[in-house]
């Protein structure tokens, strides 16, 4: 039968003629299938099941191009963007006001202290400003170019990763500042408490090294290790989760071996796992729970990494940059980029979703069947089907509209289908689950190919040695397009008759001796068709043949005659009726055979004449001659002197 598959989004499996199977328990083919898959408000669980995402509400739409960083405040959500360097502010009734502008820039770093300030940094520039009763106010100037993340410290002082001088500043409430530690790296891009107040983690780009700095009171510089060297060029964010420190970051512009990647490594600098980001881009990582949410471009996806480096995707957006994470009193704040827009993800699960994975190719017009699913559908939740066909790849005004599927797949045969999974839920905590879908289908019979068909016959060396082959091996070469079994029947006439012989009926492999005894000696030719009525209805099944090349039957040996010897030659005609001769050999008295040689040199036809010397006996003589003809026929003369 023939192996069909359909190319899963997530997981290929292979099935047989009459079913095409459809399943959801893996993920990795998802990625490399967007662009053709259709789908919205749903995302993929870990063990690869379809499932309701995250509720996502946009609370607004901005002028500027990206959200570089979002903060949930007292008076609202701060929102970080670029290339006005503006800080907004996103009230709860969504409305937007400007908390300041430099002008020109980015804003990349945001953070809030202990006693609800809100710090920010300014790019290029490298100014540090600090929000309180709702005004924006200078603390002091870095001196850098960059200014890239802000962490707040157990102490009250924030302290700051800069670039171009590589430099880690710790910056009091006061404004004075100073450098906690230089990197011989140009940029201190991203950073984190591993124990805070105690040991801080600095990521650095280029060369995408993360130090461990061991702060201790009283000591005027920390003590530096290097925690883990990354294959990576930036470190963008570091996030520490218990026992694991998770590392996002990307490649150096234009590589093209590396990926940008999610590394998790253990206290000790053993990486234990990489997450190959199939996005170009990793931007920001979170701790939500016993998973590490990643915000990648450029196709705006959020994934979920948990602690084993397992995979889910839990949102699309439609923007294609998902620039930072940040966590909200009931769910977490998205900021994207082109445009820029904040999101909530969360509570709860979206109400609806829809999933359409790219049309399957029959190859041929198909005829649909029956339509199965696994799903898991708690109460007041549930899942609908629709399905469409048609013969384009793409789908266009030429294909059948969506049409519901419960058991049975109603669309038109077509050598293209498609289906949509619909999923919905009444309860925010409750979500149904995709597992697998199975949609059998008969694709049009194609015909069985025999590619071609040999008769065998002797060799050369054993023609040459008079070895006839009256029983001729008949071989073929064939195959289903369907991979169907096949069964043969064998077909034999001579080339100038018309009707042909059925010489093997039903066979299952493809080989067939013939017994060319009972046969008269001429010009045959071999049919052989092949068919899969074996798999097939009599009505549906097909057949393919092939005719073999002419091939000489000739079981009767050559002829010698005329024998005579004159002047020590001996002179005599070898003769055949269909075959050309092909060697020839004189004895005397008993002796050892010579070659003989035709009189023209060259054994090229049914009819050779000789002349051989031979050396004669005084007194009676006997000359033998041997020849042989194409075939392997061997015939012989005598010769008798006095």
């Amino acid at each position: 039968m023939r192996s069909m598959q359909m190319a899963a989004v997530f997981t290929l499996v292979s099935a047989s003629v009459w079913a095409a199977v459809w399943t959801t328990s893996g993920f990795a083919d998802l990625p490399g299938q967007l662009e053709r898959t259709e789908f919205d408000g749903v995302s993929v669980l870990p063990s690869g099941r379809i499932a309701l995402a995250s509720a996502l509400v946009r609370l607004c739409s901005l002028e500027e191009a990206t959200v570089w960083r979002a903060m949930s405040g007292r008076r609202g959500v701060y929102v970080a963007t670029g290339p006005d360097a503006r800080l907004l502010r996103v009230g709860a009734d969504g409305r937007v006001q400007t908390v300041f502008s430099g002008g020109s820039g980015e804003i990349l770093a945001l953070a809030g202290d202990s006693r609800g300030a809100v710090w920010f940094g300014t790019t290029p520039g490298g100014s540090i400003y600090r929000v309180t009763g709702g005004e924006a106010t200078l603390v002091c100037s870095t001196g850098c170019t960059y200014v890239f993340s802000l962490l707040p410290s157990p102490d009250g002082s924030i302290l700051c990763g800069t670039g171009d001088k590589g430099q880690l500043l710790r910056i009091t409430p006061a404004g004075t500042s100073e450098v906690v530690f230089s990197a011989t790296q140009a940029h201190v891009s991203a950073l984190a408490w591993l124990i805070p107040g105690r040991e801080l983690l600095v990521g650095t780009t280029p060369c995408g090294l993360v130090y461990r700095l061991s702060l201790r009171q009283g000591q005027p510089s920390p003590k530096v290790a290097v925690l883990y060297d990354t294959p990576l060029d930036e470190v963008r964010s570091i996030v520490c989760a218990g026992s694991l420190v998770f590392v996002g970051g990307n490649p150096a512009d234009g590589s093209q071996t590396d990926s940008a990647a999610v590394l998790a490594i253990d206290t000790t600098g053993v990486c234990l796992w990489r997450w190959g980001c199939p996005d170009s881009s990793v931007f920001d990582l979170a701790a939500d729970g016993e998973r590490i949410l990643v915000a990648t471009g450029n196709r705006g996806l959020v994934y979920g990494l948990n602690r084993e480096g397992r995979t889910e995707l839990v949102h699309r957006l439609r923007e294609p940059l998902a620039l930072c994470l940040a966590p909200g009193h009931d769910g977490w704040f998205v900021g994207t980029g082109n445009p820029a827009r904040l999101y909530r993800l969360g509570p709860g699960n979206a109400d609806s979703g829809h999933i359409a994975p790219p049309p399957y190719d029959c190859t041929n017009p198909a005829r649909f069947g029956r339509f199965a699913s696994r799903v898991k559908a708690p109460a007041g939740t549930g899942i609908s089907f629709e399905t469409r066909s048609g013969n384009s790849g793409v789908p266009d005004s030429s294909w059948s509209p969506w049409t519901c599927a419960s058991d049975r797949v109603v669309s038109p045969p077509a050598r293209f289908l498609q289906w949509r999974a619909k999923l919905w839920t009444r309860f925010p905590d409750r979500t149904p689950e995709l597992e697998r879908v199975d949609v059998w289908f008969e694709p049009a019979n194609l015909a069985p190919v025999v590619s071609a068909v040999v008769v065998g016959g002797p060799t050369d060396n054993e023609v040459l040695q008079g070895v006839a082959k009256p029983r001729r091996d008949i071989t073929w070469t064939a195959a289903d397009p369907e991979s169907d079994s096949l069964v043969y029947d064998v077909f034999l006439k001579a080339e100038t008759e018309t009707r042909w012989l059925h010489i093997g009926k039903d066979l299952a492999e493809p080989r067939l001796e013939l017994d060319t005894r009972a046969l008269p000696d001429d010009w045959f030719e071999v049919k052989v068709v092949a068919s899969d009525r074996a798999e097939r209805s009599a009505d549906a099944a097909l057949a393919g043949e092939r005719i073999s090349p002419v091939f000489l039957v000739d079981n009767t040996p050559p002829r010698v005659s005329g024998i005579t010897v004159r002047n020590g030659k001996a002179a005599f005609t070898v003769t055949d009726e269909l075959s050309a001769i092909r060697a020839c050999r004189v004895a005397v008295n008993a002796g050892n055979w010579k070659p003989a040689l035709p009189l023209d040199g060259m054994f090229d036809s049914p009819e050779e004449k000789f002349s051989v010397t031979v050396e004669l006996e005084p007194g009676a003589n006997t000359i033998a001659v041997w020849a042989v003809d194409a075939q392997g026929n061997v015939g012989a003369g005598r010769l008798s002197l006095r």
